[in-house]
């Protein structure tokens, strides 16, 4: 069985529609070691560790890039599972993905 870091979340950081809004607001706010977490980490958090301030039926960005290589992998947290897009799937929606960071969790 592989052995995770522990992950401490940021409070959401807002809803962003274009990636290059987002990246601007993450380079902003991820000071120190903060960071956009990758899909992997997510869908992790989402499944077994179920943290804090994650809204259910909403996108959240992450910084594994999508594999059709259009931007960057979208996670939606249906509370029951997840499912990953890219952000130009959601042309058309009255959507704005959001944005909650991560950094290793600092051990007692």
């Amino acid at each position: 069985e592989m052995v995770y870091t522990p992950l401490e979340w940021s409070d959401d950081i807002g809803g962003f529609r274009e990636q290059t809004d987002m990246l601007a607001a993450v380079n902003v706010h991820s000071v120190g070691d903060w960071r956009l977490p990758t899909e992997k980490e997510l869908d992790r958090a989402l499944r077994a560790m179920k943290p804090k301030g994650f809204l259910v039926s909403v996108y959240y960005w992450t910084s594994t890039p999508h594999f059709d290589g259009r931007g960057l992998t979208l996670v939606e947290n249906h509370g029951q599972g997840l499912g990953a897009i890219s952000h130009h799937d959601l042309i058309g929606y009255m959507v704005d993905p959001r944005v909650r960071l991560c950094r290793p969790k600092a051990l007692d």
